[in-house]
């Protein structure tokens, strides 16, 4: 079949004050019509540099210095300015990792959507907006006439990610090229997502090259995998081989890195791997993964030879770029015993002392107040404490972080930090101390980086912000150190944050945020408290596993208290103490780590964890009061008779489980398993 994109032998450099390095190094795909490729590697490795040179992005710094990449048979290169443009959109569509980066703040979603449906069709406004409105229900976006009357700002990440990814359907691609597109997420829309994507692909034959870290994700959505280190391919054949039998040591690392469970349930914590990726004028002439691998043998890993794609199961088309293949034999990781945090206990001793409080929070958005956020929010977090929080897109758990964080203010209810009630300060009014001790990293690490200053200025500023005391030169050295302690090369430090990867910009964003708290002395150190936005969801598997590493070492070392929002339900298990489960702003259950995720008793956190929570526009059935449950009309255990009161918070056990239903305790069956 003809390829609907091939790519032959590509090279991709970007100039820099010392010369021009290739951050992509001959590098071949070919994706047939209707075929799904997915594209995987750490943070860096050229996954992006790929996608934005298939879309002719690559600014002015940016080379495609050999090769070339064919659509329908027709050298992109090659392409008059008009036809790329009709290419562009119609022909390869593309959802960034960033939603921000296709969504014009100054414009409302409906005259986005409107505008780019009409680039490529001749129809009327009120057809176009007719699709908009469908197309905004298909990505599970109710009140799809209220989202299209708001700007980009006024929505979620989640819900600028589903905007995002109906603009590119909306004109109807015949490839869709996905870079990272569920990174903001939660595990429900994801899925649903995703189903949507599939179900398009195979109904239209729209071709995927589907960028992602979520090898779990990968698995069920691609049937061929290419695996990217350092500029190359280095694994490639169809998803089942690659991912459940690699060949090459890198990919076998990558499939190691994230938390798993047992069949018992117990959590296999998350392995990094060692060391860094090479800069592109670092990279030596044998096998470039050679200094990180657990299997290196000099002679045959540094020979020339070795970086040659080798054919591993000629049967199956599965290569491998590792010269030991034949030889290495990985260690099944299926059986391994399960090593849980030591330090994890079910939940804080009742003494420990309360740093952090919230008292009946509400918030509520638009001009006459009409949006909930949040509802009568309590929140208690203690010294040395990882709080997570979990909820579907839009259920408030963003706002709830910037109204801790003194970046929003609460309509009603206090917020105390180490007893003072900070509540009604912003983050500038509060003293020095509070903000040393309180920091949060964003969901979107553009939103606390300055893209004028190089990523060293930032952090040397971070430091001494928060270390007047300390000599340049010791600033200096305090900044290298957070660099390390993100896994963040030092030669970032004199680049610009437009220079880096998605997941690296986080790791910016992490190490400027832990500047403040790094070396907290004496009681100042045990009050410190980290609000963490979705901090690991922009991180490949292995910086993910190292950051949270970082989290659990301060919070030995200083008892860090961290409010973590996350949807990686099994980092939550690994890192978490206690959780707290919101929907449409209200607690629906809270309780120990242990207690709510292996035994949910409210049917929202039960189908949360299923990853199959109910959707809105396929559930929803008699209505309820505003003042009832609002969980009710979607909920599979409905009983009319009481759901539309309001349902209080009752205690599960003696132990801090609390879960807002109506269900009786007693009736556990009732819910579903």
């Amino acid at each position: 079949m003809t390829a609907i994109l091939e790519i032959d032998r590509m090279t991709v450099s970007y100039a820099s004050t010392t010369g021009a390095y290739p951050v992509v190094a001959s590098f071949s795909l070919s994706i047939a019509p209707g075929e799904r490729v997915g594209l995987i590697g750490e943070s860096g490795c050229g996954k992006s540099s790929v996608a934005m040179a298939i879309m002719r992005y690559l600014g002015r710094d940016g080379t495609l210095t050999s090769g070339v990449i064919r659509y329908q048979g027709a050298d992109m290169a090659m392409m008059s300015p008009e036809v790329l443009r009709q290419t562009r959109g119609a022909g390869v569509g593309m959802i960034y990792q960033d939603p921000m980066t296709a969504l014009n703040p100054s414009m409302t979603i409906g005259a986005q959507l409107i505008e780019t449906q009409r680039a490529h069709e001749t129809t009327s406004r009120k057809s176009v907006r007719a699709a908009a409105h469908t197309m905004l229900i298909d990505v599970r976006l109710d009140d799809p006439d209220g989202i299209m009357a708001r700007y980009p700002h006024q929505l979620s990440g989640g819900q600028q990610q589903r905007v995002v990814i109906a603009m590119a359907l909306l004109a109807r691609p015949k490839l869709l090229v996905l870079d990272e597109p569920t990174t903001a997420l939660d595990p429900s829309v994801e899925a649903r997502i995703v189903d949507l994507i599939l179900e398009v692909s195979e109904k239209h034959g729209v071709a995927l090259l589907f960028i992602s870290h979520d090898l779990a994700l990968v698995r069920r959505v691609c049937d061929r995998v290419i695996v990217m280190y350092a500029g190359q391919a280095v694994e490639a054949g169809p998803a089942a081989n690659v991912l459940y039998a690699p060949r090459h040591p890198y990919t076998d690392a990558l499939s190691n890195c994230p938390p798993r469970r047992d069949e018992n349930g117990a959590v296999h914590p998350p392995q990094s791997i060692p060391g860094q990726m090479p800069a592109p004028h670092e990279r030596g002439v044998g096998c470039c993964f050679a200094p990180r691998c657990g299997f290196y043998q000099a002679g045959i890993c540094d020979a020339p030879g070795a970086i040659s794609a080798l054919p591993a199961t000629a049967q199956f088309d599965h290569e491998t770029a590792c010269a030991r293949w034949t030889t290495i034999k990985f260690q099944k990781q299926k059986g391994a015993p399960a090593r849980t945090r030591p330090d994890a206990p079910a939940c804080r001793p009742p003494d420990t002392p309360v740093i952090l409080q919230a008292h009946g929070v509400s918030k509520r958005y638009g001009s006459a107040h009409t949006t909930r956020a949040l509802s009568d929010i309590d929140l208690t977090l203690r010294r040395g404490e990882i709080l997570a929080i979990i909820g579907e897109s839009g259920s408030g758990k963003t706002t709830l972080a910037k109204i801790l964080a003194g970046l929003e203010r609460a309509d009603s209810g206090a917020v105390e930090y180490d007893s003072a009630n900070i509540g009604a300060m912003r983050a500038r009014a509060r003293p020095v101390a509070i903000r040393r001790a309180m920091q949060m990293i964003f969901q979107n690490p553009d939103d606390s980086l300055n893209p004028r200053l190089t990523i060293g200025t930032q952090l040397r500023r971070a430091v001494k912000a928060f270390s007047p005391d300390l000599s340049r030169a010791q600033v200096a050295a305090e900044s290298l150190i957070l660099m390390d302690a993100v896994q963040l090369p030092h030669r970032y430090a004199t680049a610009y944050s437009d220079a880096l990867s998605g997941g690296q910009k986080q790791r910016v964003a992490i190490a400027r945020a832990i500047a403040g708290i790094w070396r907290l002395k004496d009681g100042a150190a045990g009050n410190a408290v980290l609000i963490a936005d979705e901090p690991l969801s922009a991180l490949d598997v292995s910086v993910a596993a190292a950051i949270g590493q970082v989290f659990l070492e301060l919070r030995r070392a200083q008892g860090l208290g961290a409010v973590f929002i996350s949807h990686d339900l099994d980092f939550v298990r690994y890192l978490a103490d206690s959780v707290m489960v919101l929907y449409d702003g209200h607690v629906v259950e809270r309780g120990s780590a242990q207690s709510v995720l292996s035994a949910p008793r409210h049917p929202y956190t039960k189908t949360l964890l299923d990853g199959d929570a109910v959707g809105r526009l396929e559930s929803a059935s008699d209505p309820i009061p505003d003042t009832g449950c609002p969980f009710a009309p979607f909920c599979p255990d409905r009983m009319a008779a009481h759901c539309f009161k309001p349902p209080p918070l009752r205690a599960l056990d003696d132990e801090g489980h609390e879960f807002a239903c109506h269900l009786p305790v007693n009736t556990r069956d009732r819910v579903r398993t």
